[in-house]
């Protein structure tokens, strides 16, 4: 099982203080799975926030000024995608095998990071919840449940557990689906999979 020896030392997490939802969290449990120990800030939304992305722009730790951003020996990085393709690649795990498996399961997460933007839209009261929860949520639940379907899950690579599962149960708990998933067959076998795990289970259990 992978450790922190692969990553080469203790990575530190800077996101929201706003619990177990948002895009640091995605990275919160593949560290949970692996048995990765890191440090984290969580940042308040408030002036501390504002003084940190300013700092992050100024110190050329990230330009744009967003969050997640993970310091590992020394370097600042940043962008979720980025971070847990970065991670799998240094831990030999949690990617496809082939070309053509990390093809889809980046496909998959570049869909779910659409679909996140829409939900911070709403959040954000940006987007209409209205009509987002008539139209878009569900088509975007379709979407993936058919997608689980490609191979003979319970992940969308079988037996391989990717950070596309990850990111996937993370959008349906954020949307509070995880009980409302009656209807997908696909998507219930992948959340009992999920939970299943038994690091997972341990930290789902501490987080609610």
């Amino acid at each position: 099982m992978p450790t922190n020896s692969a990553l080469g030392g203790t990575p530190k997490l800077y996101y929201f203080d706003i619990g177990a939802s948002g895009r640091g969290e995605n990275l919160r449990v593949l560290f949970a799975d692996a048995g990765i120990q890191y440090d984290q800030k969580n940042l308040p939304l408030n002036e501390e926030w504002v003084a940190f992305k300013e700092d992050l722009k100024k110190s050329g730790k990230n330009p744009a000024g967003t969050v997640p951003v993970l310091e590992l020996n020394g370097e600042s990085h940043f962008g979720t995608l980025p971070l847990l393709r970065y991670l799998a690649a240094k831990l030999g795990a949690y990617k496809g095998k082939t070309p053509e498996e990390d093809l889809f399961i980046d496909s998959v997460s570049d869909f779910v990071a659409d679909w996140r933007s829409s939900w911070v839209a709403v959040f954000l009261n940006e987007k209409d919840k209205a009509a987002y929860a008539q139209k878009e949520l569900p088509n975007n639940v379709e979407v993936i449940e058919k997608l689980l379907g490609k191979y003979d899950g319970p992940y969308f690579l079988g037996d391989n557990f990717t950070y596309a599962d990850i990111l996937a149960y993370q959008i349906v708990h954020d949307e509070e689906l995880l009980d409302k998933l009656q209807k997908y067959p696909n998507l219930v076998r992948l959340k009992d999979a999920v939970e299943a795990r038994p690091r997972l289970a341990e930290y789902f259990s501490q987080r609610e």
